[in-house]
This record gives structure tokens, sequence and C-alpha cells, in this order.
């Protein structure tokens, strides 16, 4: 297997955890973790969100994994540590816990607004970190967000390569469904439709 293909079984492996085999499947991740490639890490972090998982109605565990989660992501860029947070958020509001899950798309922002990323990757970045708000229960926010980045691909589009541009409105799209807001997804699809043509 692949370090890509062990992420994933390494995550399926660690929802079937035991509270007692999680802790010690944390404890191996340790082990791993100084001389860890960043793809043997981000394949770690899956694991370890699938033990927080697991730890969702459990103080201990979750602490532990969150914990864990911490020394895990120093070791990776900051756009893999926004994702593991989304990721977190996204597994929170389905375990029904949206407090955890609001403060998971909280730092994955505070992570975001710390970089200055090109609008090619601040556009998509910003409407997943709506999207996720939306999910957490935050949906009033979360709709302002998304309606902000729309505003800020308009204004900084002749910044962006044609090439990029349906990419990076796909997301916003995307996130207009997850909303319930089909006019503006219809919308905003159109709007990545007809950039796709300038660039076949």
């Amino acid at each position: 297997l692949d370090d890509a293909e062990v992420g994933r079984l390494a995550a399926t492996k660690a929802s079937l955890l035991d509270t007692e085999d999680a802790l010690a499947r944390l404890r191996e991740l340790d082990a791993v973790l100084p001389a860890a490639n960043i793809d043997q890490v981000r394949s770690a972090l899956s694991a370890a969100v699938e033990l927080y998982v697991r730890g969702l109605d459990d103080d201990e565990l979750r602490a532990e994994c969150e914990a864990w989660i911490e020394r895990g992501i120093a070791k990776v860029p900051v756009q893999i540590q926004v994702e593991v947070r989304l990721e977190m958020a996204s597994k929170a509001a389905d375990g029904g816990r949206s407090d955890l899950a609001l403060g998971q798309v909280d730092a994955a922002r505070a992570l975001f607004d710390g970089v200055n990323w090109p609008p090619e990757d601040r556009v998509p970045m910003l409407a997943r970190i709506a999207e996720a708000r939306f999910v957490a229960g935050n949906e009033e926010q979360a709709r302002a967000d998304a309606d902000a980045t729309l505003q800020l691909y308009r204004e900084q589009r002749e910044t962006i390569q044609d090439f990029w541009r349906g990419a990076a409105l796909r997301p916003l799209a995307e996130a207009y469904v997850t909303m319930g807001a089909d006019a503006e997804a219809l919308k905003v699809y159109r709007i990545a439709a007809e950039e796709g043509t300038s660039n076949p």
C-alpha cells in the first residue's frame, strides 16, 4: 500500500476501536510521528480524527485525541491543518456536537486568516469554511460568509488566471447547495461554466 492507502486503512481501523484500544493506538501514532513524512503524518491525522469521533462523548479520549492532533498538525502545511480542522468539524456535527464543530470551524478560520492566500486558493477555502460553519449550526454567519466570498471573487477575478476561475468557484456553488440556497448555487455554477469556456 502507498501512504495514502495506508491512511485510509488506518482511519477505518481506528473507527472500530474501543476506548482502551483507541488510547493505545494514539501511543502507537506518537511513536511514528518524529520521523514521519508529510504523507505519513496525514495518514496518522486521519486515524486520529476517527479516534476523535469515538471520543465525542468520552471526555478523556477526546482530550487525548485533540492533544495528539495539535502535535500532528504542527508538522504539515497550513492548508492541511485547515482541512483537518474542517474534517473534525464535520465529524462533530454529524455526531450532534455543534459546540465542538463550531470550535473547530473557528480554529480552521484562524489558521486560514494567518496566511496571505492567492485568490484562486482563498475563494474555495473560504467557501468550504462557510459550508462547514453552516453544517455546524451557525447558519446566518455562514450565509454571510458565502456572500462575502462571492463578492471577493468578483473583486479579484482579474487577478485569477482564467483556467483557475471555474475551480475556484465550484466549492462556493456546492456550499450554497448545502445551505439550501439553490438560486445562488445555480448562479455561481453558471458563472463557473462561463468562465470555463474562456479557456477550453
